[in-house]
């Protein structure tokens, strides 16, 4: 490990980060005993009432030890079934109970077109399906297995009511199997356009948190986040994204970012940090140690950061030193590469070739810096174990083992429970984590120590109290008054109007006195519901004239002859321009189609002497790329919505509020008061950033 004169880089470090904190947290699956796990003592306490963490520790066998410290995920089940070799498929599961997802005995021999007889050694694979509710073979893996918890993601959830009954489901199996203590059932909720739960209140999102210029509003919006988490059964939120983002190409972080400045980004994520906890829902953290200046975004490359420890606790290092003073519970440790740090050598599975450790597999990174030099004392959670480079280059055993004894104590979706194959597969994993631990090769310590941890946390949040099934009917009815409420939805529309930043406004061109004379260019027709939404919504509370018609199209889904033809007949043109991403702005690139587009909106907008006002949704970046236009504005989210929803207020629907606020401000039912969260630079004749800011940090009219 390159780690020299700690106490002096650390000193260093915490000099550069106090600007932040001062303004702002192999046979087989492993086998069970046949009798089960013993039975907690409870006597004398009510059913309400909780053991303590040590009390519940103290029980535990090594085994259970380890099934706390694995979170799976389930998102697609596939459901495999052996046929005979009459053609007559095998016992399964519940699904052949049913008489649903027969085999036939023939199927198309590859590339020629001819049958072949299938037999118990070539087993036929259904397609997968999302996982909505439990399957037997998932259930009888909670109930076996005592895992720590669960991971949820948007294939899981379809609706409150759905995903409450899901929730129930998973704890319902976990206390069936003897679990000693409830869930952490898991989810990615950033709000904006990194939302898994969708039908909820995604809110803003960070970087428009961020150019509200108050960390207040953050921690409004991490409030409404948390209080549907709650009612919907999920109890950790892997957020907020604290990554600094120091490189304006990194699209895998784009706009959960909350700021290029570290101490915006600190200031922000300890706000939202604690509006979850003040929800009850942990917060947990990520991505230790910093994403944000990561430029590689190729899924199929370990992603890198080439900064010494002493860069790093000047920039990436500021938000999550933050969050600790602050009292963050929970950490994600990510899978990058920081070979300045961590140059432990590892052979790559896929290359043959030396690769360094991830941070995720670091006692450098996890014990050394997060541990010792930052002092934090919560759960060190891993980032999800089946993403592609790290799945494809580690083996997954050795990471595990790597990952446990780096510090890591929850491991997130070691494996998926996708099908029962993939739960077989997972039994394997902690017998095998189980034999390292007894042969030396994972100190017992470490795993004893993470168990605690997991369960201190749990007891804090009365996840150590038993299981009582008779509320659930109360609770899935909760949960589905709470998620997409109208005040929640006030909430997020009130928040997401500070944050519409004004960058250019030539002639004060805006706010639009005669609407009449306008039209609205839209990608697609996501982004059209969203500007009707806001018409109607103008209309109804006697912002916008009744009678004002104001045409909205899509130049994607139009030919390019129809949207000249609209902007030559309107004296100003609205343009909705959504990037996310750098290739987005080089109308040569795969995904530029729509820079060229907009291209020639421009030059057909110059040619008639129509006006141009562009809506800069997405990432804000495409304010220097169309910096022709009269007038700008940068919302920070271009989610648009699936369908035009029936009520204004929002109740029980899918609202996206970023596009909507930037169209009232056009025509002044909305005031710009946003300031740029990041520096937006210019860019040269291939569409690449130069070192030139052309707005900088904190810009932003008003009118």
């Amino acid at each position: 490990m390159r780690i020299h004169c700690r106490k002096i880089i650390a000193a260093l470090m915490f000099t550069a980060m106090a600007a932040g904190l001062a303004a702002c947290g192999q046979s087989g699956p492993a086998p069970v005993p046949a009798e089960g796990p013993a039975p907690m003592s409870r006597e004398g306490l009510a059913p309400d009432d909780q053991l303590s963490a040590e009390e519940v520790f103290a029980q535990m066998t090594t085994q259970e030890k380890i099934g706390l410290m694995i979170v799976p995920g389930m998102r697609t089940w596939t459901e495999t079934a052996e046929v005979q070799e009459t053609g007559e498929s095998q016992e399964t599961g519940e699904s052949q109970e049913t008489g649903e997802n027969q085999e036939t005995a023939e199927e198309t021999a590859a590339g020629n077109g001819e049958t072949r007889e299938t037999s118990q050694e070539q087993p036929q694979e259904e397609t997968p399906e999302e996982v909505t509710e439990l399957n037997r073979q998932i259930a009888d893996a909670f109930e076996k297995y005592h895992f720590g918890g669960a991971v949820l993601f948007e294939e899981n959830m379809e609706d409150a009511e759905q995903t409450a009954k899901l929730t129930e489901a998973l704890q319902e199996a976990n206390a069936a199997g003897g679990g000693r203590s409830r869930l952490l059932i898991c989810t990615d909720q950033e709000g904006g356009n990194a939302a898994a739960f969708t039908r909820g209140t995604r809110t803003s999102g960070s970087m428009a948190l961020a150019a509200t210029g108050d960390p207040a509003q953050a921690e409004a919006a991490a409030g409404v986040i948390g209080e549907e988490l709650k009612a919907l059964g999920i109890t950790v939120d892997l957020a907020p994204d604290a990554d600094v983002l120091t490189d304006p190409g990194n699209d895998v972080i784009g706009l959960r970012a909350f700021s290029d400045d570290p101490e915006t980004a600190a200031q922000f994520s300890a706000a939202w940090q604690k509006g979850l906890r003040e929800a009850g829902v942990v917060s947990a953290v990520k991505h230790f140690p910093g994403y944000g200046g990561v430029s590689e975004s190729d899924p199929a490359v370990m992603p890198s950061v080439d900064k010494s420890y002493e860069e790093i606790g000047e920039c990436e290092l500021v938000p999550f030193a933050a969050c600790i003073e602050d009292g963050a519970e929970m950490i994600v440790v990510s899978h990058i590469l920081y070979p300045q740090i961590e140059d432990t050598a590892y052979i790559s599975r896929v290359t043959g070739k030396e690769i360094t450790l991830p941070a995720s597999f670091s006692h450098a990174v996890i014990s050394d810096i997060l541990r010792d030099d930052l002092g934090f004392e919560g759960v060190v959670a891993v980032d999800s174990m089946e993403m592609g480079p790290v799945a494809e280059n580690y083996n997954k055993e050795e990471a595990v083992g790597m990952a446990i004894n780096a510090g890591a104590d929850l491991l997130l979706v070691p494996m998926d429970l996708g099908s029962q194959e993939q739960i077989d597969k997972m039994g394997q994993l902690i017998e095998k984590i189980e034999e390292m631990a007894e042969q030396g090769e994972i100190g017992e310590e470490r795993i004893d120590e993470a168990a605690l941890r997991i369960l201190k946390l749990k007891e804090k949040y009365g996840l150590l109290r038993e299981w009582n099934k008779e509320g659930s009917q109360e609770r899935i009815a909760a949960a589905k008054a709470a998620a997409g409420s109208a005040a929640h939805h006030q909430t997020e529309r009130a928040i997401m109007e500070k944050g519409v930043t004004l960058l250019k406004n030539e002639e004060d061109i805006l706010p639009l006195d005669d609407p009449e004379n306008t039209v609205i260019l839209c990608p697609g027709t996501y982004h059209e519901y969203a500007v009707e939404f806001a018409l109607r919504r103008m209309r109804e509370e006697g912002k916008l004239s009744q009678d004002a018609e104001i045409p909205v199209v899509s130049y994607l889904e139009n030919s390019e002859e129809d949207v000249a033809e609209a902007v030559r007949e309107a004296d100003t043109a609205i343009a909705v321009s959504a990037v996310y991403g750098k290739d987005y702005l080089d109308p040569s690139a795969e995904n530029g189609r729509r820079s060229a587009l907009m291209d020639r909106i421009l030059k057909e907008a110059e040619e008639s002497g129509t006006k141009v006002v562009l809506i800069s949704a997405d990432l804000p970046w495409d304010t220097a790329r169309f910096a022709d236009a009269d007038a700008v504005l940068a919302v920070y989210g271009g989610r648009g919505m699936t369908s035009l929803p029936e009520q204004t207020s929002g109740e029980g629907e899918i609202i996206s509020p970023n596009i909507p606020a930037a169209v009232e401000a056009l025509y002044g039912a909305v005031s710009p008061q946003g300031k740029l969260p990041v520096d937006v630079y210019a860019l040269d004749r291939r569409y690449r950033f130069t070192d030139e800011v052309l707005y900088e940090r904190g810009s932003g009219l008003e009118y």
